[in-house]
Formats: C-alpha cells, structure tokens, sequence
C-alpha cells in the first residue's frame, strides 16, 4: 500500500499561506482599533469646539452658573440646570456632539466639570470620558487602549499623570449624573485597570 504524506516543500507552503492569513486578520484589528479610537478623538474635539462656540456665545462656559470660569465648581454651581452638557444640548445645535460614544464593545460617557484643586489654585476645567454613565466603572484593556490613543494624538505621548490628558481613578459627579466636581489625575504615567475616565483639560494645562 502507497501512503505517500506532505513533502516539506508543502508544509512550509501551508505555513507561509496560514501567516499570510493571521497577519491579516490581525492588521485588520488594528485598523478596526484606530478607526474607533479616531471617532473617539472626533467626537472629543467636538465637544470642545462646542464649548468654546457656547463661550463666545454667552460669554461663559456652559455650567458656569457664577461666571467665574469654572464648570461647575462646589461653590454654587450643582443645581441639576447647571449641566454643561445639557445647557449645550439645550442651543439646539446643527450636529451636536454625541454623550455616549461606542466604539465596539467599549462604551464612553461624556461628562464636563473641574478637577477641584484644594491647594488653594484655581480649579481647571475638563471634558471627561469615563468608562460607566455614574463614572464608577473602571477601565478593561480596550478602554486602555483607546485612553493611550487619544492622549497620544493630543499631547504625543501616552503618559496618565502629565499633559493636557489624563487618566483618573478617583472622580465625582454631583447630582445632576453629568457635571464633575472633582476628578484627581493618576500618580503613575501608565493608564491601567483602575482607571474610571480619560480627562482632557481643554481650556488649559493644570
């Protein structure tokens, strides 16, 4: 009986052919990924111009009840009407930026406030993404992913506790679910899984 197997020639045929695919399908993620986290830093941007066009409308930041540059600091600025993100969403705008962002299974929440500064300093004012809707949800690898992207394209580098961006472990929402009165950056330069929101202090570096 003739039992006639594959030549090696075959193999390393079956093999290249095989890593050809692979290669493939995981570039194929990778451009999936940087399409989603470039929609991340579309709608981000967004809500930045947005703010800034309310500014020079009202002079003033929505949220910013005492007109004192400040999205809703502790002093005053809690009532459930002083949402930055409502008071946008009530201008009516053609095309308003969207609240919730969804980038496959990974889901952000846009939040605005200040990051509370008790060192006796001005708080800075900030555009949030966090990882839930009440901001107590941490971050899984995705979510790490797309918060090194989206720091990386603003500040040009990845690093949690320096630039215009940051990750936070520790953030607070008053009682309106969307306007931050605290929010402290990490102490470490990596994004990790204790992480709860990318914060991007739009107006100026802290």
């Amino acid at each position: 009986m003739n039992r006639k197997g594959f030549t090696l020639i075959e193999l390393a045929i079956v093999l290249v052919i095989i890593g050809i695919i692979l290669g493939a399908v995981l570039k194929g993620q990778d451009l999936i990924r940087n399409a989603r986290a470039k929609k991340l830093i579309v709608q981000t941007t967004k809500w930045e111009a947005f703010t800034w066009s309310f500014m020079d409308q009202k002079g003033r930041f929505p949220g910013d009840e005492k007109n004192n540059g400040i999205i809703g600091d502790q002093n005053g600025e809690t009532g459930s009407d002083n949402s930055a993100i409502d008071e946008i969403d009530n201008e009516n705008y053609t095309n308003p930026p969207k609240k919730t962002i969804t980038l496959g299974s990974s889901t952000f929440y846009v939040k605005m406030g200040n990051d509370d500064n008790d060192n006796g300093t001005t708080p800075h004012d900030l555009i949030a993404l966090c990882a839930s809707n009440d901001c107590s949800s941490t971050f899984d690898d995705d979510a790490i992913k797309y918060a090194e992207f989206v720091d990386t394209s603003i500040d040009g580098e990845a690093n949690a506790q320096n630039g215009l961006v940051r990750g936070t472990g520790t953030i607070t929402l008053n009682g309106d679910g969307d306007t931050i009165t605290a929010a402290t950056p990490d102490s470490s330069d990596d994004y990790s899984s204790s992480d709860k929101a990318i914060i991007y202090f739009f107006d100026k570096k802290p």
